[in-house]
């Protein structure tokens, strides 16, 4: 079964970024993001509608849940982010993401 993750802290000076897996041991990883994947982007402002398809908005304050145009929108969590930009090879989110599977892959399964 796949587990989620998404950022705990995140400093923007020293470019440290927390993830939390929700695995059964709910396990923190940290890494320097500035160094290795310096255009790696938090999903704070991108949300999924009930078909799953993803959307940015950049007026939502980091709300969990909006409504807007009369649809209903959830935040995502980073790993959806991340997962969807493995479809563009520079993305350092899904260099990430496919980071995350191959050295951490007791956390995917």
């Amino acid at each position: 079964m796949f587990t989620k993750y998404d950022i705990v802290n995140y400093n923007k000076n020293t470019g440290e970024i927390t993830f939390r897996f929700e695995n059964n041991e709910n396990q923190k990883i940290t890494i320097d993001i500035n160094r290795e994947y310096p255009s790696y982007e938090p999903c704070y402002d991108y949300y999924f509608d009930e078909f799953n398809k993803i959307h940015q908005f950049k007026d939502s304050n980091g709300e969990e849940y909006l409504y807007k145009n009369k649809k209903g929108y959830t935040k995502c969590y980073q790993y959806q982010y991340d997962k969807l930009c493995k479809k563009f090879p520079i993305s350092d989110n899904g260099r990430l993401y496919i980071h995350f599977e191959s050295i951490y892959n007791n956390l995917f399964t």
